[in-house]
Parts: C-alpha cells; sequence; structure tokens
C-alpha cells in the first residue's frame, strides 16, 4: 500500500505528521478501520482533553482554541471584513 512506503520513507526524516482524509471516495468505514487501513494508530477524539495541552509552548505543542473556525473566517471573510 502507498501510505506504509510513503511512511517508510519518511519515519526517520520527519517530525510526526497530521493526515486529512477524504471520505466519501470509498466505501464506508469507521474512523478506527480507516486509520489501521493506512498504518495509523487511532484515538477517540473524546479521549482528548485539550487543557493536558494548553501552555505547552517550550515543548513545541501550541494549543489554538477554534482553531479551525479562525481558518475558515480567514478564508472565507464577511464581506464587511475583506476590506473593500
Amino acid at each position: 500500500m502507498i501510505f506504509k512506503e510513503v511512511q517508510r520513507q519518511l519515519a526517520e526524516k520527519t517530525a510526526p505528521l497530521d493526515v486529512m482524509i477524504a471520505l466519501g471516495t470509498h466505501p464506508a468505514m469507521s474512523e478506527e478501520a480507516t486509520c489501521e487501513r493506512i498504518n495509523m494508530g487511532y484515538r477517540d477524539p473524546a479521549s482528548i482533553n485539550p487543557a493536558d495541552y494548553a501552555d505547552r509552548e517550550e515543548e513545541g505543542i501550541l494549543l489554538v482554541p477554534k482553531a479551525g473556525e479562525m481558518l475558515f473566517q480567514l478564508e472565507n471573510p464577511a464581506p464587511w471584513a475583506s476590506g473593500s
């Protein structure tokens, strides 16, 4: 599988990667099965406590609350915010 080859080639050359998978391009699978299929670990999102990642910048960990919302707003500014 291509993901295993990519992992093999990058494993010693890069920091951990975040991966986004386009769902709807294959038969329906659980999140856990999808991760297993591409040889990645799975973690139940309900087990993640954002507070565990706060104030850890010195460790290279940055917690950005509502980051997705902020990025969406930057890419899709309201007409009144576009400066036109």
